[in-house]
C-alpha cells in the first residue's frame, strides 16, 4: 500500500431500495482501526464520470439505492494519512435498510496516478479480487468480531453472514456477499 493515493472497490448496491451507509474501515499491523474521516471527499462513477460525495458526520459513504458501480476514496483525506505499509485488511460496518436484502463488493485496487475511468483500475495494484471468498465466511467473521470487539452479536444472532458468490462482481466475477437478516 505504499505510496499509494487512492483505495476503489466495486459495489453492487441493486437490490438496497433506499440509501444506505458503508464505514470502509483499515486495519494495521498493531490491530488497530482506522475510520473514515468526516467531511472527506470520494467519488463514485455515475457511468461516465467521477462524482464527488463527502464521508458523513458517522464515518460513513453514503449509497444510493440502487447503485452499482466504483468507489474511489482519495487516502490521504479519507484515512487521514495513515501509515499505509502498516494496514494489513480491511473491514466493513454496513446500515442496511432492508432486510433479506444484500450487498456485495468486489475488487479491491490502490494506485499512485489518479484513474480517469473504471476501465484504467485494471492497471491498479489489487488489493484483493474477491475471487477467493469462501462460500461461507461465517466461522472466519465470528472469529474476527471476537477479536476485534470481545463478542459476536452481529453474525451469531444471525443478523448478517458474509460469503462469496459467483456473478455479482465486476463483470460477473465472485463477489463478497454480505446478507443482512434482521
Amino acid at each position: 500500500w505504499t505510496g499509494a493515493e487512492n483505495l476503489y472497490f466495486y459495489i453492487d448496491a441493486s437490490e438496497q431500495p433506499a440509501d444506505f451507509k458503508a464505514d470502509l474501515l483499515l486495519y494495521t499491523k498493531g490491530n488497530g482501526m482506522i475510520e473514515m474521516v468526516n467531511g472527506a471527499p470520494y467519488a463514485y462513477w455515475n457511468g461516465s464520470k467521477w462524482v464527488d460525495a463527502n464521508i458523513d458526520d458517522y464515518h460513513h459513504l453514503s449509497i444510493s439505492a440502487g447503485y452499482v458501480g466504483w468507489i474511489r476514496l482519495p487516502l490521504a483525506s479519507v484515512y487521514n494519512n495513515p501509515s499505509l505499509n502498516e494496514v494489513q485488511r480491511l473491514g466493513f460496518l454496513l446500515e442496511h435498510h432492508k432486510v433479506g436484502a444484500s450487498v456485495y463488493f468486489d475488487y479491491f485496487a490502490v494506485e499512485t496516478p489518479s484513474v480517469k475511468t473504471p476501465n484504467e483500475i485494471a492497471t491498479a495494484v489489487t488489493v484483493w479480487d474477491v475471487e477467493n471468498a469462501p462460500d461461507n465466511m461465517t466461522d472466519w467473521a465470528i472469529d474476527r468480531f471476537k477479536e476485534e470487539w470481545g463478542g459476536d452479536y452481529g453474525v451469531s444472532a444471525g443478523q448478517w453472514t458474509p460469503k462469496g458468490v459467483n456473478g455479482k462482481g465486476v463483470n460477473g466475477s465472485r463477489a463478497l456477499q454480505w446478507d443482512v437478516h434482521g
